[in-house]
């Protein structure tokens, strides 16, 4: 006599449920870590790979030179003026019309460069050149090298005539 009480429950539904909640649960872990990679490994819609990276490690010098030798760059520098201060200094606060004029008055002859010794990313090339007082300026000829250094306020006319010993008008 059958008894209406019972619950019967079928073994193979049971099994197919578990099979479906390990194979949604698998696919939605995938998903999550598939994002996340992409999340942290890529930058915008760049990806990256880096097969076989050569390291080429540089000077302070080595940058320099790179930077500010014409001889090997096709531009119509003949002097590169440096000047090494802070927004902070009186002096500086003067060179800041002098390096104007010599950009105005030099455009595409003199490279006129300002490096702010107060931030962190100026300390290198700071210490390279021995900046220790400021306001300095510093000239390079156009092989890089330096030909002239001057410590306090330079002004625009006795900058000019260092430009003139290198036939700079």
């Amino acid at each position: 006599m059958a008894n209406d009480n019972n619950i019967v429950i079928d073994y193979n539904s049971t099994k197919k449920a578990n099979k479906f909640v390990l194979i949604f649960g698998l696919l939605a872990s995938f998903a999550i870590i598939s994002v996340l990679f992409i999340k942290f490994n890529h930058s915008g819609n760049k990806v990256e790979t880096k097969v076989n990276p050569i390291i080429i490690k540089t000077t302070i010098a080595d940058s320099i030179r790179m930077m500010y030798d014409y001889t090997k760059q096709n531009t119509g520098y003949k002097l590169s003026f440096l000047e090494f201060g802070s927004t902070g200094c009186r002096e500086c606060k003067m060179m800041e019309k002098v390096m104007y004029k010599v950009k105005t008055n030099f455009t595409n002859r003199i490279q006129v460069v300002f490096y702010n010794v107060t931030q962190k990313e100026n300390k290198a090339i700071s210490k390279h050149f021995g900046i220790q007082m400021i306001p300095v300026q510093i000239l390079l000829d156009s092989g890089g090298t330096e030909v002239f250094r001057h410590l306090g306020f330079l002004s625009y006319k006795d900058l000019c005539l260092e430009f003139n010993k290198y036939g700079i008008n």
